[in-house]
């Protein structure tokens, strides 16, 4: 596989791998139990709660068409999707959007979605989530999410 998934990941820890040659695949839980889901249920549904562990700062769970799946806990992570596009008369693989996850200095949390388009001069941040989840929230929100479409 030729994918680029984690550029900047430190400290990456797997936590469940699965391989099936069915999308009604079973994925192991890391509370020891199973649930059985098909690829597009997976990727339709509302984002669930995860569970802690350890000490890892964030969680990336991909799912995509037939075996190719995994589940880590990492400090950090930078994941980039990209697709095909025809462009100067051929086709060539666009890296379209990356996520980009990392702890700041003070100890916020902070995801940050990035989308490019050759079409572009600068590419669009299109949200930024925080959370720090070594404080006590004092307005009752668990994440701070800012939609505010910024130049990079």
């Amino acid at each position: 596989m030729t994918n680029r998934l984690a550029h900047e990941a430190v400290g990456v820890q797997v936590f469940a791998i699965r391989h099936s040659n069915s999308d009604a695949d079973t994925v192991d839980q890391a509370s020891g139990g199973e649930r059985r889901q098909t690829l597009e249920s997976s990727m339709a549904g509302p984002p669930r709660l995860s569970w802690a562990r350890g000490e890892n700062q964030f969680h990336v769970a991909c799912r995509a068409a037939g075996e190719n799946r995994f589940c880590l806990g990492t400090e950090s992570v930078s994941v980039t999707v990209g697709q095909l596009i025809q462009r100067y008369g051929g086709r060539e693989m666009w890296d379209s959007v990356s996520v980009y996850a990392k702890g700041d200095h003070d100890g916020t949390l902070v995801i940050r979605v990035i989308v490019f388009s050759p079409d572009w001069d600068e590419p669009l941040q299109i949200a930024c989530i925080r959370s720090r989840p070594r404080e006590a929230s004092t307005n009752g929100a668990a994440l701070e999410c800012n939609l505010d479409h910024i130049k990079v």
